[in-house]
């Protein structure tokens, strides 16, 4: 039997990462999540035995290396990284 592939995305509790980690899972994937906010995210993300949320920020390398240390591909869903009234700056 083969090995479940894994897939690391970054931005998974935002607007784009949650629909991909949800098409990730429906495929039979694992996948490993980055979320600034874990317990924000396990509100947004579907209960699954293949899915681990990591809790981290996509600007600190090793929160980072961390998330795709042993994954086959990852999937960067990382839009704005800070909004401000008014607009990114």
């Amino acid at each position: 039997m083969s090995q479940v592939q894994v897939v690391a995305v970054t931005g998974a509790a935002g607007f784009v990462g949650r629909y991909v980690v949800r098409e990730l899972l429906s495929r039979g994937l694992a996948v490993r999540a980055l979320a600034r906010d874990a317990r924000k995210a396990a509100g947004i993300l579907p209960r699954n035995e293949r899915l681990t949320l990591v809790s981290g920020d996509g600007t600190d390398t090793a929160s980072l290396a961390s998330l795709v240390t042993g994954v086959q591909a990852c999937a960067n869903c990382v839009g704005i990284l800070r909004a401000f009234p008014g607009g990114p700056r």
